[in-house]
């Protein structure tokens, strides 16, 4: 389909384009403003990353990791992880916000028309048959997700099991080796001198 010259469409038409290109050139207005924002922010973007991460590891871990005996060590290597996860949050936030937060608002303003529904919905009938398709590949590649999730908590798993092994067999042999402490190693090799002279 050929776009039609503007000498061929309707007064109308023509001001529903200079409408839509208003639109457009408002839209990156408000993502220019947001983007700003979000790189000038930074100090209030990562106090909120802050709060969400200490949130979101507790619930989490809570959630994921059945045994209550693990969970304390996982909290706590999630607290040594947070400073790498805010560097990570703050360049994804300040990246993607702005787009995100812009769609957002924009579809807060837009209303459809009633012709616009009557016409998806014939879409929608349409679309049905290629639907149930893509449902099928996803429930696949869900349930594939759903086995590498259990055999990524099962290598966690072992490896915090082995480091605490490694920490406790450290511990023990250490506790068993002789102590010497250092005033004790110099009192041995440094003899009192007598004031005697050999006569």
């Amino acid at each position: 389909m050929t776009p039609q010259p503007l000498s061929k469409l309707s007064p109308h038409d023509i001001q529903r384009l200079k409408e839509q290109q208003i639109e457009q050139e408002r839209l990156q207005d408000v993502l220019l403003v947001l983007d700003q924002l979000f790189r000038r922010e930074k100090v209030t973007a990562t106090l909120v990353i802050d709060c969400l991460y200490d949130i979101g590891y507790v619930n989490l871990i809570n959630q994921k990791i059945r045994p209550r005996y693990l969970q304390p060590l996982t909290k706590s290597l999630a607290r040594m992880s947070k400073p790498l996860c805010r560097q990570v949050a703050l360049m994804w936030v300040v990246e993607n916000s702005p787009r995100l937060i812009t769609n957002w608002l924009h579809s807060l303003v837009v209303f459809s028309d009633p012709d616009d529904k009557k016409s998806s919905e014939a879409g929608d009938i349409a679309t049905d048959s290629s639907t149930e398709a893509q449902r099928a590949d996803t429930a696949a590649e869900i349930e594939r997700l759903r086995t590498q999730a259990r055999l990524s908590t099962g290598v966690a798993i072992a490896a915090i099991v082995a480091l605490i092994g490694t920490v406790f067999y450290t511990t023990v042999h250490l506790q068993a080796m002789p102590q010497i402490h250092p005033l004790d190693a110099t009192a041995a090799t440094v003899q009192p001198r007598s004031n005697h002279r050999c006569q």
